[in-house]
């Protein structure tokens, strides 16, 4: 496990184009999230970042980034984020040969900090609040539950 040789880290997030990105949530595992300036950066002050260090870089709107950073001996590390997949605010719920569960609860958990909440109204449509718009990746985990049901969690 080989520690680089500072203890300033510096991310630098920009998005495909190699446009900078602001206000991306940057999570430096045992860290407080910080969040990225007008140039995209961002800096953690007195850490120390080995080859094992775990990040997570979100943005609305963006693929959310989870990496282990590696071996380096810089002091900084430069991430891209490709826009996330467009999704409509709202998606249906069907629960086969039963009625829509109307009042359940959705809770989609995409890697970001804050899982999204939404409720099945009618016709098992799922409305999340602020109008949030889940992000549907392949390791995207949804969990329906409500009460006097078995929750279900799915991959």
């Amino acid at each position: 496990m080989q520690k680089t040789a500072c203890t300033d880290f510096t991310f630098t997030v920009t998005d495909k184009d190699g446009q900078p990105l602001k206000d991306v949530a940057v999570k430096v595992y045992g860290e407080d999230t910080k969040m990225t300036d007008e140039n995209g950066t961002v800096t953690f002050e007195d850490v120390s970042i080995t080859a094992d260090t775990k990040i997570v870089v979100t943005k609305d709107g963006y693929t959310t980034i989870a990496q282990v950073v590696g071996e380096t001996e810089e002091c900084e590390l430069a991430v891209s984020m490709e826009e996330a997949p467009k999704v409509c605010p709202t998606f249906e719920v069907d629960v086969a040969k039963s009625s829509y569960l109307e009042g359940a609860t959705v809770i989609v958990k995409d890697g970001s900090e804050t899982p999204l909440k939404g409720i099945v109204g009618g016709k098992g449509i799922v409305e999340f609040e602020n109008n949030a718009v889940p992000t549907l990746e392949p390791e995207t985990i949804v969990e329906i539950s409500q009460e006097g049901y078995e929750k279900q969690t799915r991959m």
